[in-house]
């Protein structure tokens, strides 16, 4: 791996460790016993920034929905498909496979979706190793998942007792598991490019004016597709323009300003375009500030309203006893 493209690996990898330290730790921050965000199923209640409201479990599922459709178009009207390719917590596991236990650990080393078969015919034993390592790490990686559902303290209450009498929850974190070994294995980006929620939004609020990598130097590219075999995405050409499946990741600049800079040149031919030049909030992804802020106030006001309704104590049709403590004057 080249000097630029290893630094600009070392820096997602600290936003990548700064954002899975900030998403474990957000569930377990309490105070008074209420959650800062937890949609708690256990106790039938929706805690947010330390205040519960008892919610059936019909109710919390379709917070749960809004939630994440709130937090979609959120992003989508900020940092866009730079959360793909970031933040998104798939790809964080997918390099965290990728860049650090084949390459670092293994020393597999591959570019991304172009394996090098000869080689990793050689080393089918270090493979074993990486894969189980990976079924590992995605064992525990995905039980903070459920935290966001049930009290940390409670889940690992369940976990010493194997479960009992919880047995569905075992099932739920072994298919995770599962699913996630085998996503980042053999689906990788074309679930970005093709299934994911998040793309379907993008790519049907797709803006011109928004930033995105470009590349426009066509004269001086050498045509060594370095930026095309680095690229995670399946088939994808940056020199070929914008394309909708791009994750904004940025390795393909990276990769191109070594090759540039062992050539004699100066920079990278591929770049990140800000069509609009602002000197505050740089992330937001239509031409005009407004236009963009209009869509999030939005946004948040009608989730907002929504949440307000579905707490409303008139759609329970039962009561959990654990809640009685928030119906104290």
């Amino acid at each position: 791996m080249t000097q630029y493209l290893r630094q600009h690996q070392n820096k997602k990898a600290l936003i990548a460790i700064f954002i899975t330290l900030s998403a474990v730790a957000v569930p377990m921050f309490q105070y008074n016993s209420i959650h800062l965000l937890l949609f708690n199923f256990y106790n039938q209640r929706f805690e947010l920034f330390f205040h519960a409201w008892e919610v059936n479990t019909a109710g919390l599922i379709n917070i749960f929905i809004l939630f994440a459709a709130a937090v979609i178009l959120l992003f989508n009207f900020t940092y866009s498909r730079y959360f793909c390719g970031n933040i998104c917590p798939k790809t964080l596991l997918n390099n965290l496979f990728t860049d650090i236990i084949e390459t670092r650990i293994f020393h597999l080393f591959k570019i991304k979706n172009r394996d090098d078969e000869q080689s990793f015919e050689k080393n089918r034993l270090k493979l074993f190793f990486a894969y189980a390592f990976l079924a590992v790490v995605i064992i525990f990686g995905s039980m903070p998942i459920f935290f966001y559902f049930i009290p940390y303290d409670i889940f690992f209450s369940m976990l010493k007792n194997y479960f009992l009498g919880y047995r569905f929850l075992l099932y739920i974190w072994i298919l995770s598991a599962i699913y996630l070994f085998a996503e980042i294995l053999f689906l990788k980006e074309f679930f970005c490019a093709y299934i994911c929620p998040y793309q379907l939004v993008n790519s049907i609020t797709v803006n011109e004016q928004r930033g995105f990598y470009t590349f426009d130097t066509k004269e001086k590219c050498i045509d060594c597709e370095a930026c095309v075999n680095v690229c995670p995405v399946p088939e994808l050409d940056v020199r070929k323009g914008y394309d909708t499946r791009c994750i904004a990741c940025g390795d393909c600049s990276a990769v191109c300003h070594d090759v540039m800079q062992k050539r004699g040149g100066e920079r990278s031919l591929i770049e990140y375009k800000d069509f609009i030049k602002r000197k505050s909030l740089p992330y937001l992804s239509f031409a005009g500030r407004r236009t963009s802020l209009l869509l999030i106030a939005l946004t948040l006001a009608g989730s907002s309203l929504i949440v307000y309704y579905l707490i409303s104590p008139e759609h329970l049709s039962s009561c959990n006893i654990a809640n009685a403590f928030l119906y104290r004057d």
